[in-house]
């Protein structure tokens, strides 16, 4: 079974600001050893996206990891969908909402379960509507969370923690700010190429 998933890491800093936010897409096969996610709880925000009307809702994407998927998504463009976060994956700012709102509600969750688990990776924290979320707390406050479409809890490990060596090599420069946006172009394709490699 061949899937196509959208992903989105945020990294939030210790103040609750996103330093650093990527919409990716994979093209893996979904691989998973654990249980299907259960809902923590229904949020007041989730619920403003119950009643959305499907029907009006169009994808579009911006690019592939490949050539060949590039062709399947140009497809895709146009075609009424019933899910209620596809627009979501649209390059406007309503989509970014959405997913900044997912993130709030789920760092909520987060900050309370970060202090009943004795484990910095959080697999399947919270779910909305097809969506997972998983996270990574390491210290210093900073947590790195993804959302997605596909199980890969191995791999999400694996992308984690890359990522989170590329933040400790960007926070050791002298010539970043502590806790500000990251706007690196060599860690932007790093962590493409981390994200290719797991997810």
């Amino acid at each position: 079974m061949f899937l196509m998933g959208s992903l989105n890491v945020v990294i939030v800093g210790p103040n609750d600001k996103p330093i650093y936010q990527i919409d990716l897409i994979t093209s893996k096969t979904s691989i998973s050893s654990s249980v299907p996610p259960s809902k923590l709880k229904n949020h007041l925000i989730y619920s403003l996206f119950e009643n959305l009307n499907p029907n009006t809702i169009t994808t579009t994407t911006t690019t592939a990891t490949t050539e060949s998927k590039e062709s399947e998504l140009k497809e895709l463009k146009g075609n009424e969908v019933s899910n209620p976060l596809s627009y979501s994956k649209k390059n406007s700012n309503q989509g970014r909402d959405v997913l900044e709102l997912i993130v709030n509600a789920s760092l909520d969750d987060l900050n309370h379960l970060i202090w009943n688990s004795k484990s910095m990776y959080l697999k399947n924290l919270d779910q909305f509507h097809q969506w997972s979320i998983s996270a990574l707390v390491p210290a210093g406050g900073i947590r790195l969370i993804l959302l997605h479409e596909i199980k890969n809890d191995d791999g999400i490990r694996h992308f984690f923690l890359e990522v989170w060596e590329l933040i400790v090599n960007i926070q050791l420069s002298p010539f970043y700010k502590l806790n500000s946006t990251i706007r690196s172009n060599q860690f932007d394709t790093k962590l493409k190429l981390s994200a290719r490699k797991h997810l």
